[in-house]
């Protein structure tokens, strides 16, 4: 899954907090250890196994 991919899903798994995508973002970023302009850089780069299944 990219990272653009699972953005989009945890947008709307968050969709009742005040800031659903700034949160999805801070996730992603805390467990990839990228900042949220890489992220949003290159949204195409692929989660590894283990990154995907701590963002489960």
């Amino acid at each position: 899954m990219t990272f653009q991919a699972w953005l989009q899903q945890a947008i709307a798994r968050l969709r009742e907090s005040d800031s659903p995508r700034r949160d999805a973002e801070i996730l992603l970023g805390h467990v990839t250890g990228r900042a949220r302009t890489w992220i949003l850089a290159f949204g195409e780069t692929t989660l590894s196994a283990d990154e995907a299944t701590t963002l489960e």
